[in-house]
């Protein structure tokens, strides 16, 4: 299945793109998506996904959260500010 990662802020700046496209076995989880994404993506990504938040279709989603296929997962690092 193929499951759409829309990146924001540093994970964007990371990959230098906003959306990549991520093949995954079917009824993989948000963290499966994400392992497999460090794996292609490098360490840089993995330690900045790790302390993401994630929105599956618009919802809130845990690291356990199913996929199907065609889902959007956004993924959104903490932000720093003051």
């Amino acid at each position: 299945m193929i499951v759409r990662a829309k990146l924001s802020s540093r994970l964007r700046l990371i990959l230098g793109e906003e959306m990549v496209n991520v093949e995954l076995r079917e009824g993989a989880t948000v963290r499966e998506l994400i392992v497999e994404m460090a794996e292609t993506y490098g360490p840089e990504f993995a330690n900045a996904a790790r302390s993401s938040v994630f929105v599956l279709n618009g919802k809130a989603a845990t690291l356990d959260a199913r996929l199907r296929d065609q889902d959007t997962v956004l993924m959104l690092p903490p932000a720093a500010g003051g």
